[in-house]
């Protein structure tokens, strides 16, 4: 196997691993919800008031998991530190000591670093889009149109077939006639009619 391909191979494959700590770390948690409405939980809510305290319970919970951050990329490994370190901070007001309410999110951001942790973020996002029932737009019958693919004749309008009313008073207009037949030649059939009485009368 060539080293280029070597690399793409393995980097695929951390990504896939990076990937899976990802599911991980939310069945550690014990959050089994969508990822982006779990990821604005507080930590207080993942803990549900457990009396060992925020920090505790989170670490005791991530215990199995966050060994395979250092395994797999040192890089992850100082992450995850900074990231517990981050958890068992407290903070101080009038009232005393209290642990400040923090976010999954803010948790996850700081073991992924943020440009991953927004890209597996989406990805849940899509992946929970997509197996959703989309409804069937129902769709308008399409006209007919004929084989030699000319558009189908509109129908009339029937308002338009109706008889418009004339003005007040008005006559209806009756059609011309047709002009009568005259014969060719008149006169001169005539005079063949009076000649051939004349000889009947004469013979």
């Amino acid at each position: 196997m060539r080293f280029k391909n070597w690399i793409e191979d393995y980097g695929a494959d951390k990504e896939q691993q990076i990937s899976d700590l990802w599911d991980n770390v939310f069945k550690a948690l014990l959050m089994g919800g969508a990822k982006p409405d779990e990821v604005q939980r507080t930590l207080q809510d993942v803990t549900g008031g457990s009396p060992d305290g925020v920090a505790a319970t989170i670490t005791n919970r991530l215990a199995t998991v966050l060994p395979r951050f250092k395994e797999l990329d040192p890089q992850l490994g100082q992450q995850v530190d900074q990231a517990m370190s981050w958890v068992g901070q407290s903070e101080t007001s009038d009232h005393g000591p209290h642990q400040p309410q923090k976010k999954v999110e803010d948790l996850l951001k700081l073991m992924f670093g943020e440009e991953r942790f927004h890209q597996l973020l989406n990805r849940d996002d899509h992946s929970s889009d997509s197996g959703d029932d989309v409804g069937l737009t129902q769709m308008e019958p399409a006209q007919q149109t004929p084989a030699d693919g000319a558009p189908a004749p509109t129908p009339p309008d029937p308002a338009a077939a109706q008889i418009q009313p004339g003005l007040p008073n008005q006559q209806p207009q009756v059609p011309p006639s047709p002009p009568m037949m005259q014969p060719s030649n008149p006169p001169q059939m005539a005079w063949k009619q009076w000649k051939g009485k004349r000889l009947q009368e004469t013979s």
